[in-house]
């Protein structure tokens, strides 16, 4: 399964770092997180903001576009005025579909993944103050907290995202791992995950996103 890892990463000796806490889990193929991936995939994914201020931009452009026919003087909302309301709200529109997309793409790889396990599965992770140590099935090296773009965490899923291709760090990852996949614990966060990624958050302003 470890396929697209052509060499462990390692940021840091884990001999000589900070260490915290370690979370072993074996999952049997009855306990796949599979049927749960849709569900966990767009609460992590999807673009609320966005979608939103798209949908509120395209109802401003409906209402002025109404209000000019019906109940206004012709040309008492500029025209201009109006097409850049439908501009920005289809911008809106389009950035949420492809986000969409890429959920929907993302939803499909860790699916797959999951159909092509040799159960059973076993995750190993252990927590310093510096950073994290993986073993999954798809994942395996030894990061520092910073080295992700972003860490976020629902009350079932820690989702780690690298830095994708063209970033500094993300040329250092792609010498690893030829493709720059995110990569995730899918378990009941317990107070002792949540204690320290809040504590993460507080350290690295806008790492840390919570679901």
């Amino acid at each position: 399964m470890k396929k697209y890892i052509l060499e462990p990463y390692v940021a840091f000796d884990p001999d000589t770092a900070t260490y915290l806490f370690t979370k072993n889990i074996k999952l049997e193929e009855n306990q796949s997180p599979a049927p749960q991936i849709s569900r966990n995939i767009f609460k992590i994914y999807f673009p609320k903001k966005i979608f939103s201020g798209g949908v509120i931009i395209y109802i401003i452009y409906i209402a002025c576009f109404y209000l000019q026919k019906f109940f206004l003087e012709e040309n008492t909302i500029p025209r201009t005025a109006i097409e850049s309301i439908q501009i920005l709200a289809v911008i809106f529109l389009l950035i949420s579909i492809a986000q969409i997309v890429g959920i929907i793409r993302e939803i499909r790889r860790l699916k797959k993944l999951y159909q092509e396990i040799n159960w059973p599965a076993e995750y190993h992770y252990v927590f310093f103050e510096e950073g994290i140590l993986i073993k999954s099935v798809d994942m395996e090296g030894i990061f520092y907290w910073d080295d992700f773009m972003s860490i976020i965490l629902t009350s079932n899923t820690l989702a780690f995202n690298l830095c994708p291709a063209g970033t500094q760090k993300g040329n250092i990852f792609i010498k690893h791992y030829p493709r720059l996949h995110n990569f995730y614990l899918f378990t009941d966060i317990d107070e002792q995950i949540k204690t320290l990624i809040t504590s993460i958050s507080q350290r690295y302003k806008k790492l840390v996103v919570f679901r």
